[in-house]
């Protein structure tokens, strides 16, 4: 596995993510297989960062990953050697928390806007 431009091209992801899903879910047992597996860097750079796209354009992509595994393997690619593997290791697994960080965030809202009421003070 290279990068190619397909690989950074959001028309791609966009209209293929759901193409990943195919076959119960060939592709994406064979990208969580390569991180597993994988010894080269350039190959597991690329295998995460096409995992976090997939997670990024497909609507329940966080939790096929997980099932699947793919979130641990991410997370433990956070330790390679490889600072491009680290590297895109962590991103990918930004975006695999990001809805998490988004419902805390409106639960924080939320908890502010009640306790603003209650107390007649403002937050910002």
């Amino acid at each position: 596995l290279e990068c190619s431009p397909v690989h950074k091209s959001e028309k791609f992801w966009y209209e293929n993510a759901v193409k990943f899903t195919d076959n119960n879910y060939e592709m994406l047992k064979m990208l969580v297989r390569l991180v597993e597996l994988g010894t080269d860097s350039l190959t597991l750079s690329v295998t995460v960062h096409d995992i976090g796209e997939f997670v990024r354009h497909y609507p329940r992509g966080k939790q096929i990953i997980e099932t699947l595994g793919g979130k641990q393997l991410v997370m433990a690619l956070l330790q390679h050697d490889d600072p491009n593997v680290r590297y895109n290791a962590l991103v990918s697994l930004q975006k695999i928390m990001v809805h998490n960080w988004e419902y805390l965030g409106k639960q924080l809202d939320s908890v502010q806007s009640t306790n603003a009421k209650s107390t007649g003070v403002k937050v910002k």
